[in-house]
């Protein structure tokens, strides 16, 4: 979807009127911007973008909460993990990205904050990222502002670890030492917190030796491969998690860095063991797919959130990887959703 689409100025239109809900929803996070993003992205008429804003509205989403009147994005650092100061950090987030542009802002975040890939279950990267895909301010600073109040780093280390192959057989270690030790049973933030604190994880620990965007691309086909195996909730924002780390490289080329790969890949583990450690095993799926066309017909028609970012994602990993699973990954979700 290019930027002079029709449906562009409500999108911005709605995602401005967003900043007015918190962090939090009911149940949840808030996932309308995201989800409205998607949506435009694969088409969905502004009539649409509109309905499902105000489901959300009514159903889902939250004011903020009473904010410290002090929070100010410049200082942004004395408020990590202050969940008060969210409105006030994205605010002034949003005034940073658009007076000194978005790549700066969030090289200047990512190069302390950079170690939480997991912050609020994938969803401040993941917002951040569809805030630089869509080139609003607004939700890149309240991406940013997530990832400082909700900050998560997993307290693991890969000193010790040894090197293997590919990734495959690094969870296999993984497997090997943790498989059926968790289950995700709540929430994913705590389902990682446990996993992370589990002793055995640690000594399971291994580093594939592919390294940067190969090891990306690697990450991203076992998690489609889990995914398809398992249609785990968890596995769903592994996906969608590897899909925004690639649009957040786009914007911003300087995070590359080995630093920033171990991150991602302490993330990846963790949620491989939080969700069970299942043995990888070659998924069932369908016969041929939905074209894509259909499936963005059907995802747009969808009220469930991580559908409709689950198609989005898996249309843009195809564009970028090329692998035929993502379509019919898909094809699958929304045919299911159907039901």
């Amino acid at each position: 979807m290019t930027d002079t689409h029709p449906t562009l100025p409500t999108l911005e239109r709605l995602l401005d009127r967003n900043q007015a809900f918190g962090l939090a929803a009911r149940g949840t996070t808030n996932h309308l911007p995201m989800a409205l993003i998607a949506l435009q992205r694969m088409g969905a008429t502004a009539t649409r973008l509109q309905a499902y804003f105000d489901l959300w509205a009514q159903h889902k989403a939250l004011p903020h909460v009473d904010a410290p009147p002090a929070a100010q994005a410049r200082q942004w650092t004395e408020w990590r993990g202050q969940a008060r100061a969210f409105e006030p950090l994205s605010r002034g987030f949003a005034e940073r990205v658009a007076q000194e542009g978005a790549p700066a802002v969030v090289a200047e975040v990512w190069a302390e904050l950079g170690n939480g890939v997991a912050t609020n279950a994938f969803h401040a990267l993941i917002r951040v990222a569809y805030g630089l895909e869509a080139r609003h301010a607004g939700e890149i600073g309240a991406g940013l502002a997530s990832l400082v109040v909700a900050h998560l780093p997993l307290d693991l280390s890969l000193d010790d670890a040894p090197t293997v192959r590919s990734v495959p057989a690094a969870l296999e270690r993984i497997h090997q030492g943790l498989g059926g030790a968790h289950e995700v049973t709540g929430a994913i933030t705590a389902a990682l917190r446990a996993a992370a604190a589990d002793p055995r994880l640690t000594q399971a620990l291994s580093l594939p030796e592919l390294r940067g965007r190969e090891l990306m691309a690697a990450m991203a086909d076992v998690a489609l491969q889990l995914y398809a195996q398992t249609r785990n909730f968890t596995v769903l924002h592994m996906v969608t998690m590897l899909h925004a780390r690639r649009v957040l490289l786009m914007h911003c080329p300087q995070l590359a860095t080995p630093q920033q790969d171990l991150a991602l890949w302490l993330a990846f583990s963790t949620a491989y063991a939080a969700v069970g450690a299942p043995l990888l095993q070659a998924p069932t799926l369908s016969g041929a797919p939905l074209s894509w066309p259909e499936i963005f017909a059907l995802a747009a028609a969808q009220d469930d959130d991580h559908v409709i970012k689950l198609s989005h994602s898996c249309h843009e990993e195809f564009l970028h990887y090329g692998r035929p699973p993502y379509q019919q990954v898909a094809s699958d979700l929304v045919l299911g959703a159907q039901r």
